[in-house]
């Protein structure tokens, strides 16, 4: 009977280190399809009531929008992320806007962007942003029909 040799066991335990490593990364890292788009932000200010019962100029709140040629409309959803540098949102209303509203003749989808961080603005002007399409992990595609 042969007893296996040092070298054959360094071997199966790379080849197992290996394994484990990759079951580690697809597990754990995310492959996402986006999508790059233009963010416009206007900040104004909100209102809240005082204890007297007035309405008084409050904390300064940013409203984000972007606007999508039509055929995207079908790819587009509530709650997907977008993120705008190093802060991230969620688009919270989708509207479809006619070619007559638009002006320029096509038809469009305007996106309303809220920010994650509660009272969080962002200075007023436009902004590169990336609209996360799918976002899934690579073991995803072990376990899928």
């Amino acid at each position: 009977m042969r007893v296996t040799s040092p070298r054959l066991w360094m071997i199966l335990i790379a080849i197992m280190v290996l394994l484990v490593g990759f079951m580690v990364f697809a597990s754990t890292a995310t492959m996402e399809n986006t999508m790059a788009i233009q963010v416009r932000a206007a900040n104004y200010p909100s209102y809240v009531q005082n204890s007297q019962g007035e309405y008084v100029e409050g904390p300064l709140e940013t409203a984000l929008s972007a606007m999508l040629p039509i055929s995207s409309k079908d790819v587009v959803d509530n709650g997907m992320v977008v993120r705008i540098g190093d802060e991230t949102a969620k688009v919270s209303m989708i509207a479809v806007i006619s070619e007559q509203d638009t002006g320029s003749g096509v038809p469009e989808v305007m996106l309303d962007i809220t920010l994650d961080e509660k009272g969080k603005t962002l200075a007023d002007g436009t902004y590169d942003a990336e609209l996360v399409i799918e976002s899934t992990t690579p073991i995803s595609f072990l376990w899928s029909k």
